[in-house]
């Protein structure tokens, strides 16, 4: 009720607001890959496994996704940069709650398979759906699959 009456006297649409936000956020243009995979990216170490998962939240993965060449140039820099074993990205679509896991190579893509459900809808591109969240659905079932491969 707060918020309906914060709306009418701001004079603004709650869902259309937040969407404005979602799309400012989201907006890449005139950003440079490395800007794009590094702004939210972190690595950790699980049973001794170094590797790196950076995330884009956005509400255009049609901005990102066709340039997956030069993003999987980028991504294989930074894993020889952070010197870290595996290295992920996922574009997260907030709008449709969707992820795409960008594989750069058979280690990468080896643990994305054995860890979660989805479907390679391109080289390097593997839909793992509604999970969108790094902490709550990337992390837990990678931990469990390098604690299972006895690293």
């Amino acid at each position: 009720m707060a918020v309906k009456m914060l709306e009418k006297i701001v004079g603004i649409n709650r869902e259309l607001f937040v969407e404005g936000l979602f799309k400012a956020k989201s907006n890449v243009e005139g950003l440079s890959m490395e800007t794009i995979t590094t702004t939210d990216y972190k690595s950790f170490t699980i049973n001794g496994v170094h590797f790196g998962f950076g995330v884009i939240e956005t509400t255009n993965p049609e901005d990102i996704l066709p340039r997956k060449d030069e993003l999987i140039e980028v991504l294989r820099k930074i894993k020889q940069e952070e010197q870290v074993s595996l290295m992920f990205f996922v574009v997260v679509d907030v709008l449709k709650l969707d992820a795409k896991m960008i594989l750069i190579g058979p280690e990468e893509e080896r643990a994305a398979l054995a860890s979660f459900t989805g479907t390679m809808v391109a080289p390097s591109v593997y839909d793992v759906g509604s999970l969108v969240s790094r902490k709550k659905d990337f992390i837990p079932p990678l931990s469990k699959f390098f604690k299972s491969e006895g690293h």
